[in-house]
């Protein structure tokens, strides 16, 4: 004797049909995070002479990557690459300031990347 039986799969295929906005979402929503992050740990850590440094390290969310910048120009010398790339010394703070905030970080903001793709899935309908 033959059974029968059905399976409502509505919420499953209206959740996979979601997924990729979810996990777009979380992804621009985790790198915007890390953006913020990083770019604070990064002034935190620069040296500091008269704050012209810290004034201008800026980053942005470009695609799926977070990008950060340093440029302390004052009469076509660049202190921010003098300091961080070239021969310059840090007297306070930290030379490589943008390396050091990502390398003290990076497990940090894997997770919040990893939260934030689960956060909109779960919003999506995946349990």
């Amino acid at each position: 004797m033959a059974g029968e039986f059905t399976f409502d799969l509505s919420q499953f295929t209206k959740a996979l049909k979601q997924a990729p906005n979810a996990v777009n979402t979380g992804i621009q929503n985790g790198l915007r995070d890390v953006k913020n992050d990083w770019q604070a740990e990064a002034v935190d850590i620069a040296p500091l002479k008269d704050g012209t440094l810290r004034q201008q390290i800026n980053a942005e969310v470009n695609g799926l990557e977070v990008e950060i910048t340093a440029n302390a120009v004052r009469n076509v010398f660049n202190y921010a690459y003098y300091i961080h790339e070239d021969a310059g010394k840090a007297v306070t703070g930290e030379k490589k300031f943008l390396d050091v905030s990502a390398q003290q970080n990076e497990g940090k903001w894997a997770e919040w990347l990893e939260e934030e793709i689960a956060d909109e899935l779960k919003r999506a309908g995946w349990r």
